[in-house]
């Protein structure tokens, strides 16, 4: 079948159509663009949100049961942890991405195993126990003497250590999520490296150094006793962990036998 366009009108349809894909093209691409913008805005509204959320949770925990905003030691706190969390949000953002994704991960899931779905309602209550145990002590109880300041201020430089170890450990392992849970889908594998290369759990252990700083701090040596009943909280989600990792991560019995120490080197 002949064709019935001359050649110049079959020329000024192939330039035609070749700049109608030009176009689609572009507004494909442009439509691709948009919606990776709306994904990063959505992903930095999520960060500020959950740090706001996590700094009204610290603060209601601390100054609600004190019933005063007048607590002088714990409004510096607050802005040395407001600091703190800014600095290493960005920090973690820019250069480990990955792992402030994990810690963004809720409590609770559906692969998380039976025991840890038994462990973290048992950890959190323990951790707002720890805050709220400080204001009841200072306010009201006063069961011990408030330390002296050299002890007050080691216990601020313990609160700074802990923090930092809480976000080495996140930049080392991106696979460090507040709950147990299957992570093949983000490719877990075993981090063995640094911290992890000394003891199995270096969050926990900065987790309750945080906490101890923190009670020393605010003078309650009250407070500080309570992260004893916070080790006993975390001891489930250890072994939770720890039994679940051994099934997924081949690996993983390996590294038990190398690494003994779960919380503190050449202790347990």
């Amino acid at each position: 079948m002949e064709c019935k366009y001359s050649p110049e009108k079959r020329v000024e349809i192939g330039v035609s159509l070749r700049a109608f894909n030009w176009l689609l093209s572009r507004q494909s691409n442009s439509l691709i663009n948009i919606d990776r913008k709306r994904t990063k805005t959505l992903h930095y509204l999520k960060l500020f949100l959950g740090a706001v959320f996590q700094l009204a949770l610290f603060g209601g925990l601390l100054f609600g049961p004190a019933a005063t905003l007048d607590w002088p030691d714990a409004i510096i706190l607050m802005i040395v942890y407001t600091i703190l969390s800014l600095v290493s949000v960005v920090y973690l953002q820019i250069y480990h991405p990955k792992g402030l994704a994990a810690r963004m991960q809720g409590l609770s899931s559906n692969s998380q195993p039976r025991d840890d779905k038994v462990a973290t309602p048992i950890l959190v209550f323990a951790f707002a126990l720890c805050f709220v145990s400080n204001a009841l002590d200072v306010f009201y109880l006063q069961l011990l003497p408030p330390p002296p300041s050299t002890i007050k201020y080691l216990g601020l430089g313990l609160y700074l250590v802990g923090y930092l170890i809480i976000v080495i450990s996140i930049a080392q392992n991106e696979f460090a999520a507040p709950i147990v849970y299957d992570q093949t889908h983000r490719g877990q594998e075993l981090r063995d490296q640094g911290l992890y290369r000394q003891i199995r759990h270096p969050m926990y252990s900065g987790a309750l150094l945080f906490m101890a700083g923190l009670s020393l701090w605010l003078e309650s040596y009250a407070g500080a006793m309570t992260v004893g009943l916070l080790i006993l909280a975390f001891l489930p989600r250890i072994f939770a962990e720890e039994a679940y990792l051994k099934k997924v991560l081949p690996r993983y019995r390996g590294y038990l036998k190398n690494v003994r120490y779960r919380l503190v080197p050449g202790i347990w």
